[in-house]
């Protein structure tokens, strides 16, 4: 089977979708992995192909980082709602 995955951010991001990559391949499938060209020699040494994606992860990273936080962060303390860990546990 033919299968591209996509991915783009820094190095965290793109390694856990190279190692599915990396063991769809040993299973016998032919893997792309689409991301940007920055990863293209790290991509490339475990054997996958490389469809480049335009643009460059860390001076995307870079612009993005006044991005407010996320609206859960937001609440004050006494409203914050439960965390999965308080809702799931004893």
């Amino acid at each position: 089977m033919k299968i591209t995955i996509v991915t783009i951010g820094s190095r965290g991001d793109i390694q856990p979708f190279l190692a599915l990559g990396v063991s769809l391949n040993q299973a016998g499938h032919q893997v792309k992995l689409a991301t940007h060209d920055t990863f293209a020699s790290w991509i490339k040494s475990y054997g996958l192909d490389l469809a480049k994606l335009e643009g460059n992860p860390q001076e995307w990273l870079k612009s993005n980082l006044d991005i407010p936080p996320h609206p859960i962060w937001e609440y004050p303390t006494k409203e914050r709602p439960k965390t999965v860990r308080s809702t799931v546990c004893c």
